[in-house]
Formats: structure tokens, sequence, C-alpha cells
């Protein structure tokens, strides 16, 4: 038996761009209720850009004349790695296609950065979804000003794996976030929530004009009390190249939890704007 359309949808979920480049409020969050996506109240908890006390670390840092770490500087040679749209950039229109438990729908969009995109699907709840996921793929893909000024809080190297590479922690973070990062590429990231706590890993990333993103990871939660597995979400990402820009060409979603589900969304009938 599938789960609810509620809980299936709006089940809270860490995506790694967002995360990463939305501190970003994204390198990495998919999903969250609705309301918490887009009002202060829910995001403010978890996303590093809203949190109080992130934000006064940040001011502190950049305030800050002291020399970059090696912690800072290895997670700036990470961000430089990272394949972003040029900018400025006008944005594209797609037909967006859905189809999921909930049944197939589609639609002919304009998506441009910056702005709120939506789909326009009749089922309410498939489209802030969509909207969402669509929001997520623009922020990851964005390169706005302001990414590195985010997240900059005081960091530390922590432990070096051997298959997942060197751990960098945000120093004062009460959601105990960390990076690894391997050959200059983000591999995990980790942070906790007052009821728990997720990882997400990276198993494969695109490599566009020597560039990356992430291509296909997962987000593995756990409850933080008893530290048993809630669910793993699994996220697969492909685009294409239209005139030297890669854009989105389809996300893949997956859900293992008391039982399973898929969802996709496919982008077809792309051009520049």
């Amino acid at each position: 038996m599938h789960p609810t359309v509620t809980k299936s949808i709006h089940s809270t979920s860490k995506c790694p761009y967002h995360i990463f480049l939305s501190w970003m409020d994204k390198l990495f969050h998919p999903f969250k209720t609705h309301s918490s996506a887009h009002t202060s109240s829910g995001a403010a908890a978890r996303c590093p850009v809203l949190n109080p006390s992130l934000r006064k670390a940040q001011q502190e840092v950049s305030s800050d004349t002291r020399p970059p770490s090696p912690a800072e500087i290895l997670l700036s040679k990470t961000r430089d790695q990272i394949y972003h749209w040029p900018s400025p950039f006008s944005g594209f229109t797609s037909t967006i296609n859905y189809s999921g438990p909930e049944g197939t729908f589609t639609n002919q969009v304009k998506i441009i950065p910056g702005q709120k995109n939506c789909c326009g699907f009749s089922n309410r709840v498939v489209a802030q979804w969509v909207d969402y996921q669509i929001s997520e793929i623009i922020a990851h893909r964005s390169n706005t000003a302001g990414a590195h000024a985010i997240n900059q809080g005081p960091l530390s190297l922590g432990d070096e794996d051997t298959l997942w590479g060197q751990r960098i922690n945000f120093v004062n973070d009460p959601m105990e976030s960390f990076y690894r990062i391997k050959d200059l590429k983000l591999t995990q990231i980790g942070r906790s929530y007052p009821t728990q706590k997720f990882l997400v890993s990276i198993f494969e990333q695109h490599s566009f004009l020597g560039l990356n993103c992430a291509r296909h990871y997962n987000v593995t939660y756990w409850d933080r009390s008893s530290g048993a597995l809630s669910k793993v979400e699994t996220f697969q990402d492909e685009y294409h190249e239209i005139q030297g820009i890669w854009i989105p060409r389809s996300r893949l979603y997956c859900l293992s939890a008391d039982s399973s589900s898929s969802r996709l969304i496919d982008f077809s009938n792309t051009s520049l704007l």
C-alpha cells in the first residue's frame, strides 16, 4: 500500500545541492511541506540561511579579517568546481511532465531564475511538490552572487574517510552540520534536527565543461532518539545541453519507508529564452 499523498509528497527531505548552494538554502533540502518550504516559521529551524544562530556566526565571520582556515580553503575550492548557469541567464521554456502514484500531469511552463515558477497542475498537492523540485533545481544551477557568502561560519577539519574523503565541520552549528569532500567534489552532507538526523551520500556526479553537479544521491534518515532508520530517498537528475548550457532533462525520485513509491519529473520541448 502506497503512503498517503500527504506523506509521500510532503515528507521532509534534503537535497545535496539545496543545502550546499542555498546555504544556499540549497548544495542540497527536497521534501518539506509546502508551508515549511515557503515560510520562515518552518524553514528557520532547518535552513542555515534563516537560522538566527547561524546568521550571527556568518556575520561574525564576514567581519573577521583572519586568514581563511584550511577547511575554509578546501570548501571554497570545492564550491568553485560546481557547474552553474552563466550569469545573467534568462531561463527556458519547457513542457513539464509528471508521473507518479497520483497519475500523470503535463503543462508548458516558463522557468526564470530568481522568480517563482509554477507548473500549474490541477492537482494542488502534486503541483506544490513539483514546484518545489523546480525551485530546487534552479537554485542548484543558479550562479548567485551571494552563494559563497552563505554557510561560511567557522569551519574545522575532521577525520578523513578512505571512501568519502575529508570531513569539514561547521563549528557551533546547532544542526551539527558537516560535509565530506574528496577530489574537490562534495560526497556527503550530514545534519541533525530535533527529532531526526540525515545523511546525503552522493554516488555519481555529472561533468559539464570540467565542472560537476550531483547526478545520483541518497538521503538517509534516522530517528534521533532511538537511532532507528526511518526512510531513504533516492534522486537521479539528468541534464542535456542546449546551446552550450546544461538544462534539466529529468528528476527521478524514489522513497523507501513503510512502503515504496516513485515519481518522475520530465522536461521536454525545451528552448532557451
